[in-house]
């Protein structure tokens, strides 16, 4: 297993086991932003890991499911601010407003986390 690989799978691992607390005093928009820093960070992880592996390839079809994966990473992060913005627009009478965006932001990378390791394992 390369050593790419088990990084990936231990911070994929680590995001579905690990149980995310608040802090006793703190807001909920400082809780959910805290957590959004450390999801976003295992995401990167994942995604630079996975360009790496297809980077080192000499396989043609590796490079060009390279460069369709940046395409699709491109895509994917316009789609999460429009569709985080609409939902921030959509409760802007919440007292809770900027938690909720920034846990919608969070609940997407998390998701493609989860996509990018099994593309990665495809």
């Amino acid at each position: 297993m390369s050593a790419l690989l088990a990084i990936s799978i231990i911070a994929l691992s680590t995001l579905s086991t690990e149980t995310f607390e608040c802090r006793e005093g703190e807001m909920d928009w400082e809780c959910a932003n805290r957590e959004s820093i450390i999801v976003e960070q295992k995401l990167n992880v994942i995604y630079r890991d996975l360009l790496a592996q297809m980077e080192a390839s000499d396989d043609k079809d590796q490079n060009n499911s390279r460069a369709e994966l940046i395409k699709s990473q491109t895509l994917w992060v316009k789609f999460r601010e429009v569709d985080c913005g609409a939902y921030e627009m959509f409760t802007s009478q919440s007292t809770s407003r900027s938690a909720l965006a920034i846990s919608c932001s969070t609940e997407h990378a998390k998701t493609r986390i989860q996509q990018l390791f099994y593309f990665e394992h495809w």
